[in-house]
């Protein structure tokens, strides 16, 4: 079994941080009470920035011709693919009830 570096491990560390601080600072800045002219500029940003991470991490799990995860290659849906669904059109999740409020 292959095992990590100090050095690498603690780099994995610190990239792993950074995502939860940013991930940290959209939610709280989404649940706040009152939001300030920077608050709605931020988000504008934030908001926008993580759909396309969400896009691009479910473009690399399409399935190709064959029928398997363009990345993973294991049958489609890989497991990443049905991550992402699950927790995108979970009955509970917001992003359904946006969906629904739209029609």
């Amino acid at each position: 079994m292959t095992t990590l570096s100090p050095t690498v491990a603690e780099a994995y560390k610190l990239l792993r941080t950074q995502i939860y601080e940013h991930l940290d600072t959209a939610e709280f800045l989404a649940l706040k009470d009152f939001w300030s002219e920077d608050d709605h500029e931020a988000l504008r940003q934030l908001v926008p920035d993580l759909l396309q991470v969400i896009r691009a991490v479910w473009h690399r799990h399409e399935p190709n011709w064959t029928g398997t995860c363009r990345l993973c290659l294991r049958e489609w849906p890989c497991a990443t693919a049905r991550l992402i669904h699950r927790e995108v059109m979970d009955p509970e999740n917001y992003f359904t009830r946006i969906h629904e409020n739209e029609g």
